[in-house]
């Protein structure tokens, strides 16, 4: 929230700041605030004040935090979970949890953290990666190309909102259709679970052969002396 509402307010600052030194300054707005320099100073500023920002309020807010603390507030992150899909059934294999279908079942976080040490690590070199290659690789590599005539500006902003238009669609659709397909799968494994219990219930109890039926036996009561 700092972050965010900070870097927006630093951002917006030295957009309009950087504009007013422009020729015409704010009076010819639409031109100054429009200028390749004034925007890359607001984004720039937005960005890594906003990230700045997040950091230092975390630290200040946090610092009287111990161990315990930090730990009880991961497991209330880990009370947040889905009815249809709980993550202990969910990961019951990956963690070798017996009878993950109790509330109680639940691993200690420090057993989750060991067994997905490997899953953080690739997450985090993957999202250095990426980062290393949007900001510093790409851009550098566009430098190389030099000032881009209508046809290639054409097509590079195609295939910006092209992949832009892809990745909206991902991160709206796919969440849904997760949803519904877990949704799916809990009523078809409802419906088998119905069926098997109908079947168990249905089938009559057959008496072996040679065994007395204990329900048509009668006890007679003892003689008296």
């Amino acid at each position: 929230m700092s972050g965010s509402i900070g870097g927006a307010i630093i951002g917006i600052i030295s957009w309009l700041s950087v504009s007013a030194t422009q020729d015409g300054g704010l009076s010819d707005f639409f031109v100054s605030t429009g200028n390749s320099m004034s925007m890359l100073t607001g984004n720039l500023c937005a960005i890594l004040s906003g990230g700045v920002l997040a950091v230092i309020v975390t630290f200040i807010t946090n610092w009287h935090y111990d161990a315990s603390t930090s730990t009880e507030v991961w497991e209330t992150t880990r009370d947040i979970d889905n009815p249809l899909s709980p993550w202990t059934e969910l990961y019951a294999r990956d963690l070798g949890l017996s009878g993950a279908n109790r509330l109680g079942n639940r691993p200690l976080l420090d057993e989750v953290a060991n067994k997905f040490k490997g899953a953080r690590l690739v997450a985090n070199v993957g999202a250095l990666l990426i980062s290393l290659i949007l900001v510093i690789i790409w851009p550098a590599a566009m430098t190389a190309v030099g000032v881009l005539g209508p046809k290639g500006f054409s097509s590079w902003v195609g295939m910006t909102a092209g992949y832009a238009f892809l990745a909206t669609i991902f991160i709206i659709l796919f969440p849904v259709a997760s949803e519904a397909w877990e949704i799916l799968n809990t009523i078809k494994e409802k419906r088998t679970i119905g069926i098997l219990d109908a079947e168990a219930t249905s089938v009559p109890v057959e008496v072996e052969k040679g065994k007395p039926d204990n329900e048509n036996l009668t006890i007679s009561s003892p003689e008296r002396v």
